[in-house]
């Protein structure tokens, strides 16, 4: 008979796990997958040829009215900007404020994610593609409208594309998205509630889920006297 002053979980289902969260995962792990939907945030700084250029990025999927397909049909509305700035800007040279409408794709490819945005500048539209490689020395950008930046990767900062989790299946009121299995959904479950105190003397029993007289260990062996 075993003893217990706490409850065990027995672990079933959902892949070993019996109660299923939306536990916080690293986006970057997953399978491959493609979307319209993700958000883009990030800034820091390239190097075009020698001019080193201040960049920053925002791009978050529209709710409410306006939300729905972005610019032509693509993707899904958004809201945000894409900016380059040359270092210093009092020397003239690249100076790009743009504005985004549209998120056009987020995709994760054997662990990088990445997304292609859309919008204005001016009266032009531009396209902007990020890679997001989990570590900043591997994140990188590119811009095209009336003037090209090829993908560069980012000399400092960050660029990150997450929320790819509106990618995958949703679930319903009462459901939840097992933890290793982030295709399937289960019941989500409250954890069994704590067994009671048992009263002095009593313990906890896993077996009978009851309050027994506790069992008494062996006294330990004796020790033998020192030889003189």
């Amino acid at each position: 008979m075993g003893w217990a002053l706490a409850a065990a979980v027995v672990a079933t289902g959902c892949n070993g796990s019996r109660f299923s969260t939306l536990a916080s995962v690293d986006e970057h792990q997953g399978p491959d997958i493609a979307c319209g939907a993700c958000k883009v945030t990030g800034g820091g700084q390239i190097f075009v040829g020698t001019q080193r250029v201040q960049f920053d990025v925002q791009a978050i999927p529209e709710s409410g009215p306006a939300a729905g397909p972005g610019f032509g049909g693509e993707g899904v509305a958004a809201k945000g900007h894409v900016s380059f700035l040359a270092v210093p800007a009092s020397g003239g040279g690249l100076e790009i404020d743009a504005s985004v409408d549209t998120i056009v794709t987020c995709t994760r490819t054997s662990g990088v994610l990445s997304a292609t945005i859309s919008g204005t500048v001016g009266t032009e539209r531009f396209t902007a593609f990020v890679t997001d490689g989990g570590e900043p020395a591997d994140d990188a950008i590119s811009f095209a409208d009336s003037v090209t930046i090829p993908l560069t990767a980012i000399a400092n900062g960050n660029i990150q594309v997450h929320e790819l989790d509106r990618c995958e299946a949703p679930c319903g009121e009462g459901l939840c998205l097992c933890p290793d299995d982030r295709e399937t959904c289960e019941p989500c479950g409250d954890p069994p509630p704590p067994p009671p105190i048992c009263q002095e003397g009593t313990c906890w029993s896993v077996d009978t889920q009851s309050c027994e007289l506790c069992s008494t260990p062996p006294p330990p062996d004796p020790v033998p006297p020192l030889q003189p």
